[in-house]
């Protein structure tokens, strides 16, 4: 339903957002699928991904603090627990390659940048 108030158009429609950095387009809206959904569904690649792909060993730590781990230092849902009694092993992302894995370092908070993490073959901790 359209109604014209003092030279002003009124509308039910939701407002639109749009995109003038491309052409005035407007912007699909991606539903937001939350952080808890996306860690599993890393947790699946990675347990179905070859051993022949590389990933960061970022720490040893307890058991318990692997949670404020990972949102003190702002780890996207790309890493995965893997718990050794009373201690945990996180390790962070599926590379192709070594130097894949090296240079996503950079991109990482940098108390993990500094403690160079090393460089694992997911098949060698499975």
């Amino acid at each position: 339903m359209l109604s014209k108030t003092n030279n002003l158009i009124l509308t039910n429609k939701p407002i639109e957002e749009i995109d003038f950095a491309n052409g005035l387009k407007v912007v699909e809206k991606i539903p937001e699928i939350p952080y808890s959904q996306r860690l599993k569904d890393f947790r699946s690649q990675f347990n179905k991904t070859s051993g022949n792909k590389y990933t960061l060993k970022l720490i040893t730590i307890e058991s318990d603090k692997v949670k404020w781990y990972a949102h003190r230092f702002g780890l996207d849902p790309s890493y995965i627990a893997v718990k050794r009694g009373s201690k945990t092993d996180i390790y962070y992302g599926i590379f192709d390659s070594i130097t894949d894995a090296t240079e996503k370092i950079t991109n990482l908070h940098p108390k993990i940048y500094e403690s160079n993490p090393p460089v694992k073959r997911i098949g060698a901790i499975r």
